[in-house]
């Protein structure tokens, strides 16, 4: 890890990463780095159950996660502002929860080489989303 954010979570953890954000968050960006970056090997498996206190975060419109999300909690559908919900390079996702319906001005959900994400009949066939896979 060479930025701040990478520092954290290596000493305290993910969970307590998130806590300490602010309320107030507008947009979200969490990137796995690149092994081939880094040098290492062993963290191309960083998988995480994203927390549910994501949502706390009722000003946030865009949430990129990419690369390092396994799940995502149903509070993920008290995100009313969220319009963009990026989620590429997720091998381990497996689903969307049935709460994302419930996003309004949701417009966009990006799960590109994301291969294993079932997305819930209610959410596909929603009128002005934009699904890409």
């Amino acid at each position: 890890p060479r930025d701040s954010a990478s520092k954290f979570i290596a000493l305290y953890g993910f969970d307590e990463f998130f806590d300490n954000l602010p309320d107030n968050l507008e947009r979200l960006d969490f990137v796995k780095s690149n092994s081939r970056y880094s040098g290492d090997n062993d963290n191309n498996d960083l998988s995480v159950e994203l927390p549910k206190s994501i949502g706390r975060f009722k000003n946030l419109n865009a949430l990129h996660l990419e690369g390092i999300v396994s799940k995502l909690p149903k509070e993920i559908g008290e995100l009313n502002d969220l319009v963009f919900l990026s989620l590429p390079n997720n091998p381990n996702l497996s689903n969307l929860p049935d709460e994302v319906k419930n996003l309004n001005n949701l417009q966009v959900i990006n799960l590109k080489n994301s291969p294993n994400v079932k997305i819930p009949e209610d959410i596909e066939k929603k009128k002005g989303l934009h699904i890409f896979k």
